[in-house]
């Protein structure tokens, strides 16, 4: 027989074990000890390795985010022949400044010429070809800038792809993020699933008992007598009774 107490507020469980013999006794409780210990190791090995799965499905659901970022950013750096839109927005903005620069003076030139020199001069033709050269040149630097007509050899213009590798690239640094919190969270729970969190902690170590308190010897004696006592003094006066009735 086994009895069970929880003592309030410290939550100190209290374990009794009856039986004929007090070696039997204590094999029972250390038993029931050893079965609770396990099962709290049980518990622990679950907790752990469900934490420690689950770490592992993020880490592996962000690997992939930051795989699919990857790609998508390669892929729109080969479909737009550029490795960096903002680089290449720099270069052409450099150029158009210096090609619209080129363009002022000849223009400046063409008209200070223009006053002692026929417009159909050959000088003059050769110098005005080259200002409409010029021209054509700046409007081709600048539809490869922001003009939302394809150019040959590209999908998109450079503001175009600034904006897509923009997106792409703040994707890719978000799933890099991610990835790094889920490597550091899935090596924290290994870290953790190699420690308990849970332990059974024995003030008292079961111990056979030194003398016998069942059965109470002089106690259960003595309810018997009284019992046979009060049985024979009830029946004692049920036949006083019928013999007064019967006379």
């Amino acid at each position: 027989m086994s009895e069970v107490a929880i003592k309030m507020p410290a939550g100190i469980v209290e374990l009794k074990i009856r039986a004929f013999r007090p070696e039997d006794a204590r094999r029972v409780a250390q038993a029931t000890l050893d079965a609770c210990e396990g099962l709290i190791n049980d518990m622990n090995d679950r907790i752990n390795s469900d934490a420690v799965a689950n770490a592992e499905q993020e880490l592996q659901r962000t690997a992939q985010r930051l795989a699919q970022a990857r790609a998508a950013l390669e892929k729109a750096r080969n479909e737009s022949g550029l490795l960096d839109a903002a680089k290449a927005a720099e270069s052409l903005n450099k150029l158009a400044d210096e090609t619209k620069a080129s363009l002022l003076a000849m223009q400046e030139e063409y008209r200070t010429q223009l006053a002692y020199v026929l417009e159909s001069a050959p000088q003059m033709r050769a110098l005005k070809s080259r200002i409409d050269v010029t021209q054509a040149q700046i409007a081709e630097i600048e539809s490869q800038l922001t003009s939302t007509q394809a150019r040959a050899g590209a999908d998109s213009t450079i503001a175009g792809a600034m904006t897509t590798f923009g997106e792409l690239d703040l994707e890719r640094q978000i799933a890099e993020r991610l990835y790094a919190g889920a490597a550091a969270s899935l090596e924290l729970a290994r870290v953790a699933a190699e420690r308990k969190t849970m332990y059974l902690k024995t003030f008292v170590s079961p111990v056979a008992a030194q003398e016998a308190q069942y059965p109470k010897r002089l106690l259960y004696p003595l309810l018997l007598s009284s019992a046979c006592l009060a049985l024979w003094g009830m029946l004692c006066g049920l036949a006083l009774t019928v013999r007064n009735y019967m006379a």
